[in-house]
């Protein structure tokens, strides 16, 4: 294919997308780089005076007119744009989704593992992202019964205003871990992993599940629009999930009850979270679903076929 695709997000394209913690900075890059790979497509960032057949813009308005005959919007959730030809959402939680749109899904960030890597021995709870306060309540709860409990925070409020962060490159990384570790003695805190040794660290580790918690308090009648990445995070180790139900890709869970239990209360949450604590999940065949359908060369090879190869002549 030799047209050039224009790319418009709020990010810029770093030397390694694998040193990031986060996945918002690197989610359409990563994308990009296996469409050049598979494809042979080429593409140029933020560049509003060149002409284009195909843009891609990621959840952002674009600053000024792009002069594209086909434009995809990429959001979070459900939410359609005047400037788009087409659109994508992250979330899995949508409807009545017309002919020029499609789900589009998260996926994981970090590097594929093989089989081999896969942990033989296994044991508790990992939590991975942001400490909200709904979050942090859910994990004290658990806690009072799942014995070993590792979180791998990357922020964490103290008030409205004011957060603490966890990576290595934040001169307080220490001291804000310390903070937790204090604050929670029976619960182990260690700074978050960047996406090129995430998946075998958290492999070699050997966890019996990760937690997926919506961002609502227990017994919250709300629904959850915004995907969780940790979700995704979790499967590409091969972990399998106790997911809250009201959280989108919980979904997922329910079209392949392998890869974890969905829980809907307190007591439920307990008693999934015993059953996923002693019973052998097929480790094996959730490294393989999550390696054969969310990485970035699926969702690369599904923008392609849905918004290119269909708009081409």
């Amino acid at each position: 294919m030799s047209e050039i695709i224009g790319v418009f997000s709020r990010y810029s394209l770093k030397k390694d997308n694998f040193l990031s913690y986060h996945c918002s900075p690197c989610k359409i890059y990563k994308i990009m780089e296996e469409m050049k790979k598979i494809y042979g497509i080429k593409y140029l960032i933020n560049n509003y005076e060149k002409e284009y057949k195909f843009a891609i813009v990621d959840r952002i308005n674009p600053k000024k007119k792009i002069k594209s005959k086909y434009i995809l919007n990429i959001s979070e959730v459900q939410n359609t744009r005047p400037w788009s030809t087409h659109n994508c959402f992250i979330s899995p939680r949508t409807k009545n989704l017309r002919p020029v749109d499609f789900v589009l899904l998260n996926y994981c960030n970090g590097r594929k593992i093989s089989a081999k890597r896969l942990s033989k021995s296994r044991s508790g709870c990992i939590y991975l992202g942001r400490l909200s306060s709904a979050a942090e309540s859910k994990i004290i709860f658990l806690n009072k019964k799942i014995k070993k409990i590792d979180v791998y925070p990357t922020k964490y409020w103290i008030s409205k205003k004011k957060h603490l962060r966890f990576h290595k490159e934040d001169k307080d990384c220490l001291k804000n871990l310390n903070f937790l570790q204090d604050k929670y003695p029976d619960i182990n805190f260690f700074a978050p992993l960047n996406h090129k040794i995430m998946y075998k660290a958290l492999s070699a580790a050997g966890y019996k599940f990760g937690f997926v918690p919506s961002i609502y308090d227990f017994e919250s009648k709300s629904q959850q629009h915004e995907s969780s990445s940790k979700f995704f995070e979790y499967i590409g180790c091969g972990i399998p999930v106790l997911i809250e139900h009201n959280v989108p890709e919980a979904l997922l869970v329910r079209k392949n009850p392998f890869l974890g239990e969905i829980y809907y209360n307190r007591g439920d949450v307990i008693s999934k979270a015993k059953k996923l604590n002693t019973t052998e999940y097929n480790y094996l065949k959730i490294l393989g679903y999550a390696n054969g359908n969310h990485f970035p060369d699926s969702r690369a090879s599904f923008i392609y076929k849905k918004f290119i190869l269909n708009n081409r002549n």
